[in-house]
């Protein structure tokens, strides 16, 4: 009876946290849906050179957290992207991994079009940005982005260099402290993000390298590096360093998002005794504002919403939109008038978009100024 007792509580909290988890996205997406712009895009203050990368941020979560790829709010997102081209390697690494999700096949020339700004620098990092001329060389965040949107180009059939990767997973060794951590630029101590940053580097790397069959002594060299690196941030649990300095002070989401995407690509579902998923996912709904959002001292609270969504959806491990929170409706509304009929369309989940979206060309030029076309 004891037995059957503990087995009980023990499924009672796991489907807790599972429904917690599900309401705690969907608060999240009714947080982040009315926060897109009318032409598709998120943006955030003094950071409007980054919009892409912003906005293939939010819709990469929306879709992993279940809006379909149909939802107006992913089409609008996807049309914004199509008409600019990207410039950073954050930018271009999350749209290969939102394009590549949704269809690798039917965006092959847009995700063709994000893998040109995948370059190294003069430091063995991915540059900053596809622009030489800024004379930007990179960190180690911007080479983990690089790193995972290079992988999804690899896993998805699409050709990426040998040379790259070999280069890639012998810098990452190099720099990799002998405890098995990183620091933002080469020479500097280890923080808990880039500890994480450089394991998900490290992964895509063993996976690239794998699927080549060769460099056996090289993948041998990750492998020690790996069991290293796992071992610190299972001693090192970053839940239990300093929240109120940095760089966990502005960076907690985006560490979260780190776990997730290493262990995914590790296949890894616990960090060695850690249930890493049931303690980031706990914290996370007990730091959920009442508006739905997450943020940190520093704000942000659109780019670390997309953060904690891509967690508790699990972004790296799925393939896809799972289910929407609510049902995706769709509603089409045409005039009653024969001679210039026009139509309306609207559809949300739970946020609304309508738009103008059938009409007569004679009623466009009625509608239209004289000095209009």
């Amino acid at each position: 009876n004891s037995l059957l007792l503990l087995l009980t509580l023990m499924t009672f909290g796991q489907d807790n946290l599972s429904d917690r988890v599900d309401l705690s996205m969907q608060r999240g997406v009714e947080y982040l849906l009315p926060r897109q712009y009318s032409d598709g895009s998120w943006k955030m203050a003094n950071q409007e050179r980054f919009t892409g990368g912003t906005t293939a941020l939010a819709c990469y979560a929306l879709y992993k957290a279940g809006l379909p790829k149909r939802h107006s709010a992913i089409q609008l997102s996807l049309e914004y992207l199509r008409t600019n081209t990207p410039i950073y390697t954050y930018d271009a690494a999350l749209r290969i991994q939102l394009l590549a999700s949704i269809d690798p096949v039917f965006y092959k020339e847009r995700i063709l079009r994000a893998s040109k700004v995948l370059s190294y620098g003069p430091t063995q990092y991915f540059t900053y940005a596809m622009d030489s001329d800024r004379g930007a060389t990179g960190d180690l965040s911007n080479h983990q982005y690089g790193l995972v949107g290079l992988e999804a180009l690899d896993r998805h059939g699409f050709e990426t260099s040998d040379k790259t990767w070999i280069k890639s997973a012998e810098f990452l060794i190099q720099q990799s402290s002998p405890e098995g951590g990183w620091g933002y630029f080469p020479n500097q101590s280890p923080t808990p993000t880039m500890d994480l940053a450089g394991m998900a580097g490290i992964a895509c790397c063993k996976l690239a390298l794998e699927r080549r069959r060769g460099n056996l002594g090289l993948q041998r060299k990750l492998a020690r590096v790996l069991e290293a690196s796992l071992a610190k941030a299972e001693r090192e649990w970053f839940l239990n360093q300093p929240m109120n300095k940095a760089p966990l002070n502005r960076w907690y989401f985006y560490a979260c998002y780190g776990v997730e995407r290493a262990m995914a690509l590790l296949e890894l579902s616990k960090l060695g005794e850690l249930d890493w998923y049931s303690l980031i996912a706990e914290d996370m709904i007990r730091q959920q504002r009442k508006n739905g959002s997450w943020g940190s001292v520093k704000g942000e609270p659109e780019m670390n919403t997309a953060f904690a969504l891509l967690t508790l959806a699990r972004a790296t491990a799925s393939t896809g939109s799972k289910a929407a929170g609510k049902t995706i409706w769709e509603y089409h509304w045409v005039s009653d008038s024969e001679i210039n009929p026009i139509e309306i369309t609207a559809s949300g989940a739970p946020q609304c978009t309508a738009f103008l979206s059938g009409f007569s060309q004679d009623w466009l030029e009625e509608q239209a100024w004289s000095e209009e076309k």
